[in-house]
């Protein structure tokens, strides 16, 4: 990761437009997901909440100082 995207990361953490903005380069994921598994009573609106809580959790736990 470049130091940039880390400090980016790490703004994003008390920024809500960047955090979105850092969401939305790895939306891929969860449309992926989408696709893979239909989940009786969960539409694309919960599929996209749940990926906002993970994202948010994964930003706040990164160090990118790790290997």
């Amino acid at each position: 990761m470049e130091r940039q995207e880390l400090r980016d990361l790490k703004a994003a953490i008390d920024d809500d437009r960047l955090l979105e903005q850092n969401f939305m380069r790895y939306i891929r994921i969860p449309r992926r997901l989408i696709g893979l598994y239909n989940i009786r009573g969960f539409d694309r609106a919960d599929w996209y909440q749940e990926a906002r809580i993970a994202h948010l959790t994964a930003v706040r736990q990164f160090d990118g100082d790790g290997g």
